[in-house]
């Protein structure tokens, strides 16, 4: 489970539940399953729309943004499909 800012800086797991339960946050995931065909340029490729923050993402894990009204969302953690039940584990 990766939790940071786009700066790199730690982000305790109990501030991103606090923010998942406060809601306006953005999250992305990779299915495991893709189209047959691939996606024409109106649709954007996960990947390509964000960068390092999206570098290496696996099936099922997730990219959880904050949006930012004038610019680039910033990027609060990344977690895995099996890491999900963790997040309000005592």
């Amino acid at each position: 489970m990766l939790f940071g800012s786009a700066a790199g800086e730690p982000l305790p797991k109990a501030k991103l539940l606090a923010s998942l339960r406060h809601g306006g946050l953005v999250i992305l995931m990779r299915h495991a399953s893709s189209p047959r065909m691939a996606p024409d340029a109106a649709h954007a490729n996960v990947s390509e729309a964000f960068g390092a923050s999206a570098a290496g993402l696996a099936d099922g894990e997730a990219l959880i943004l904050q949006p930012v009204p004038q610019g680039d969302p910033t990027l609060i953690a990344r977690i895995k499909i099996e890491e999900w039940n963790q997040l309000d584990a005592k």
